[in-house]
């Protein structure tokens, strides 16, 4: 009884979830709609961004994904009426987002902070946003070595992931988390919701990959803005970032990889074939190793990655540029030559 009790709570609160999401949606596909007037909703949306704020804020992350989604929108059509709320809460909020323990509210949280720019296109906008990511793509060099669970099978292979996934001292014993929320469901802050002053989206420790992550996401977005500087001060991170690229000192480094594998291609093409060839020759050694790094979905950008900057720079332009053991590896991937 008490199983079939906990389940209906469980769904209860997913609907609950989705329902609140869909509301966000809505909203923001409110602010982008031509048809409706401007001028009529415009009194409106500083009250309608607290309210947003407020989710934004709230302790279920699908909440907080879709706010900050919404935000972001608004911001970009109503310039002028969210200008306070940018400066005095938004892009707190924002930041500190891009680096949360959810990857889509991370992403989503660079293209919303990328909208500042495209909002007030002015240098101190600019600014402002390349602050943030020589701040925290760095922060994957703070991050602690994890100890591989099997050391005979190296620290980020397949083996020694399932090993440390099946580790019962590290995960016994742990608080039980409610569905879309990192809030612990017996915690006592699981039964006071949020007004508005207290964030209960940050209750896991964060990681300080997880910052370098965001940051690539916010590089990217920042590549593809059309302002006077962009192309240099994206150029100034290239090498940092192959950097990055080739981390492999603790477990979670492939979801890293992962998000550099699939920017890179995105980066380049905003930079132009030319620029971009000035920085490949560093990310080409990693790129080539990650095909076979015993993580499925990295694997996959990386061939993915190596599949765009071919056809971004030019196939045989690109196989020049390979060593004999990188061409080979080209050639087997399909659709590649």
């Amino acid at each position: 009884m008490a199983v079939e009790n906990l389940k209906s709570v469980l769904v209860s609160e997913a609907q609950l979830l989705e329902n609140l999401k869909a509301v966000l949606v809505l909203k923001a596909q409110l602010f982008e709609k031509h048809t409706v007037d401007r001028a009529a909703v415009s009194p409106y949306v500083p009250n309608l961004l607290r309210a947003l704020i407020t989710c934004f804020k709230d302790m279920g992350w699908p909440v907080r994904d879709a706010a900050c989604t919404a935000c972001g929108r608004c911001i970009v059509v109503y310039p002028n009426e969210a200008r306070s709320l940018v400066d005095s809460e938004l892009l707190t909020l924002w930041t500190a987002h891009l680096e949360d323990n959810i990857p889509s509210v991370r992403r989503n949280s660079a293209i919303a902070m990328a909208n500042i720019a495209r909002a007030y296109p002015e240098p101190q906008s600019l600014e402002k946003l390349l602050d943030v990511v020589k701040l925290m793509l760095p922060r994957a060099r703070d991050q602690p070595s994890g100890p591989a669970p099997d050391q005979s099978a190296g620290p980020n292979t397949a083996a020694a992931q399932q090993a440390r996934d099946n580790d019962p001292t590290l995960h016994s014993g742990a608080d039980m988390f409610s569905c879309g929320t990192l809030s612990s469901r017996f915690g006592k802050e699981y039964y006071i919701k949020s007004d508005g002053c207290m964030d209960f989206g940050f209750v896991r420790t964060k990681e300080p990959w997880e910052a370098s992550d965001g940051a690539v996401h916010l590089l990217r977005e920042i590549s593809g803005l059309s302002m006077e500087g962009v192309v240099e001060a994206v150029e100034s991170q290239m090498e940092l970032l192959a950097d990055l690229s080739a981390t492999r000192s603790f477990p979670k480094a492939c979801h890293l990889r992962d998000t550099i594998w699939k920017s890179l291609p995105v980066i380049g093409k905003n930079l132009g074939k030319q620029r971009f060839k000035r920085h490949l020759d560093l990310f080409l050694p990693v790129m080539f190793a990650d095909l076979n790094c015993d993580h499925q979905l990295t694997e996959l950008a990386a061939e993915r990655c190596i599949v765009a900057v071919g056809d971004l720079i030019g196939k045989a332009m690109f196989a020049g540029r390979l060593s004999e053991d990188q061409l080979d590896a080209y050639r087997r991937i399909p659709g590649a030559m």
